[in-house]
């Protein structure tokens, strides 16, 4: 397989890398309302669970936080 970079491919990979990352941190917060039934706040890069859930369940954090990246590896 060989890859051409043109203009017309790299305009596109630039917001479908961006749909991507988003995508990532969504599966992150979404899991955790899920499973605590409220939103947690979210930065640009940094994510956390909602206060009511974030101090009484740990695996709960656990599986949010594995969420992401077994996202991405079955996205790829």
């Amino acid at each position: 397989m060989k890859i051409v970079l043109t203009w017309r491919t790299l305009l596109a990979f630039g917001p479908l890398l961006f749909v991507l990352a988003e995508a990532h941190e969504l599966v992150h917060t979404g899991l955790g309302r899920l499973l605590c039934g409220c939103w947690g706040p979210r930065d640009f890069n940094v994510w956390s669970l909602c206060s009511t859930c974030a101090t009484g369940h740990p695996y709960t954090n656990l599986a949010a936080t594995l969420a992401g990246p077994a996202f991405m590896f079955a996205v790829r």
